[in-house]
């Protein structure tokens, strides 16, 4: 054998193994408890419907329009003809 397989080997035969320390007491474990909460929206949102409005005006003034629906878009520039 070579220097190295020596010293490795020398190494392996003074590792101490240590076994875990006894328990004084043990431990009860349970599994956790969920609770299932349904959720329901409040009558004022669940009777209220998005319509959409071709003719939306811009009534504060920002630039758009049907804010806070899925039609929410930007205002059209409608140009005068002569």
């Amino acid at each position: 054998m070579g220097r190295f397989s020596e010293v490795f080997l020398g190494a392996q035969e003074q590792e101490e193994v240590f076994a875990p320390a006894p328990v004084a007491e043990s431990v009860e474990v349970s599994a956790p408890v969920v609770e299932i909460t349904e959720l329901s929206a409040p009558e004022a949102v669940a009777e209220e419907k998005e319509v959409f409005n071709p003719n939306a005006r811009d009534g504060d003034g920002d630039g758009l329009v049907q804010e806070g629906t899925i039609y929410e878009r930007p205002v059209e520039k409608k140009i005068k003809k002569l």
